[in-house]
Parts: structure tokens; C-alpha cells; sequence
């Protein structure tokens, strides 16, 4: 995620870039890009130009239907 704000000077744009990338601690990074890219994925095939709270909302509802179903699933077949 890249700021570009014109009223920033470059300084102040990079060093924001740097925190931003050691938010995550190194063993959670791999688990978050897969999901930030999964969630990047979906919102390509739903054509969704700007991301917004109604965008996650529709996206966190289908995977909590997903996920109840593969719940379900997996209580029919393994008890």
C-alpha cells in the first residue's frame, strides 16, 4: 500500500511506507498477503474500483457463508 498524497513531501511518503510494512510481525506476513490477495481476487471479479465499508461487509458476509457451509460439511461427514 502506497501513500501518494501531493501535499507530502517523498521523506515523509517512504517513511510512512516502512512503518506501514513492519506493522505485521514476520511469521504473519505470509498469512496476511495471501488474505489481503484472496480479498484482492474477489474484489476484481466483482469489478469493485474503490474499497469502501459496504465492500467489506459483502466480502466478510459471502466468506462467513462459505465458511458455515464447509462447517456443516464437515460435522455431516466426520460427526
Amino acid at each position: 500500500m502506497k501513500m501518494n498524497n501531493n501535499c507530502e513531501s517523498e521523506e515523509i511518503v517512504e517513511a510512512a511506507n516502512i512503518a506501514i510494512s513492519n506493522l505485521l510481525p514476520t511469521k504473519s506476513r505470509s498469512l496476511y498477503d495471501i488474505a489481503y490477495n484472496r480479498f484482492k481476487k474477489w474484489c476484481a471479479e466483482k469489478n469493485v474500483q474503490v474499497y469502501s465499508e459496504n465492500v467489506l461487509l459483502a466480502y466478510f458476509s459471502e466468506k462467513c457463508k462459505e465458511l458455515q457451509v464447509f462447517h456443516i460439511m464437515g460435522a455431516i461427514f466426520y460427526g
